[in-house]
């Protein structure tokens, strides 16, 4: 897992409006993954973010149901703000629970 994290931090900063990103893996089953903005997103673009995340760990580990095996912490954060967005991703379930803050 954590080889999947650097990998997808390595094609998630290509993206314009990503500063930055930091991900963690507990050696069990919690994935943390943040990224800095220098601009907010509205909350449909965080949606959008948080799903490229997801789509970019999946893809950088090649494992289709790897979310059924771990749960996912994320969060956007500007550097005017703080966290502004924050994403929590059970495993097993299906869909992201948002909030914002």
């Amino acid at each position: 897992m954590s080889e999947a994290l650097e990998k997808s931090k390595g094609t998630l900063i290509e993206f314009d409006e990503i500063e930055t990103a930091a991900a963690s893996f507990n050696g069990e089953n919690d994935v943390k993954f943040r990224l800095k903005v220098e601009d907010e997103p509205t909350e449909e673009e965080a949606i959008i973010l948080f799903n490229e995340v997801l789509d970019s760990i999946t893809d950088s580990a090649d494992h289709s149901e790897l979310w059924q095996y771990y749960n996912a912490y994320f969060d956007i954060k500007s550097y005017d703000s703080g966290v502004i967005y924050e994403a929590i991703k059970h495993k097993e379930e299906e869909d992201f629970k948002y909030m914002l803050n």
